[in-house]
């Protein structure tokens, strides 16, 4: 559509047989092989399939701290990937200690006492959220923010999500 976010306006229903959709084989971040999975819905999605691939790392980190999850503010996804490279973080909960490195953090470029303190009072601030807001940022498939308030709403507390999760409860007796 020409447009500043693309869109598609129509498709046309032709018949290509001799057509056929080239994955890349190999991960442009970590050089891991690539393999498409079917998703529990039936879509298919390119997947790297390296557990230990930064990429990934940075996408589920990003969503733990973005507006979907903590909320967490000044942690764009370029910080993340800094910090990630200077071997801070390889978990969501090693965000919870990253203000252990703040005298080397605020030597770094573009980083400054300031900024380092906004982001780790952003994060221990992110301590306090809501239950849902939690749940959302875990990334669960198929459990977004509606649904994840949902659960918040039936299971009231930390310690009742624990139980329903702990004790195998079936999810799908709730509506929705």
């Amino acid at each position: 559509a020409n447009m500043i976010i693309p869109q598609i306006n129509w498709a046309e229903d032709v018949d290509c047989p001799d057509m056929e959709i080239l994955y890349p084989t190999i991960c442009p971040v970590c050089g891991g092989e690539t393999s498409v999975e079917k998703s529990v819905s039936g879509v298919e999605n390119l997947v790297c399939v390296n557990p230990d691939c930064d990429g990934k790392l940075i996408n589920k980190l990003d969503h733990f701290a973005g507006k979907k999850g903590l909320d967490i503010k000044g942690l764009s996804k370029a910080t993340l990937e800094k910090i990630i490279d200077w071997g801070w973080v390889e978990s969501c909960k090693d965000l919870f200690y990253l203000f252990e490195n703040t005298d080397e953090w605020v030597q770094k470029p573009g980083f400054g006492r300031k900024s380092v303190n906004n982001i780790c009072e952003a994060i221990d601030e992110s301590r306090k959220t809501e239950l849902w807001r939690f749940i959302s940022s875990l990334g669960i498939p198929l459990i977004g923010s509606t649904y994840a308030k949902t659960i918040a709403k039936e299971c009231s507390d930390w310690l009742s999500f624990r139980e329903c999760i702990d004790g195998k409860f079936d999810f799908e007796e709730w509506d929705g």
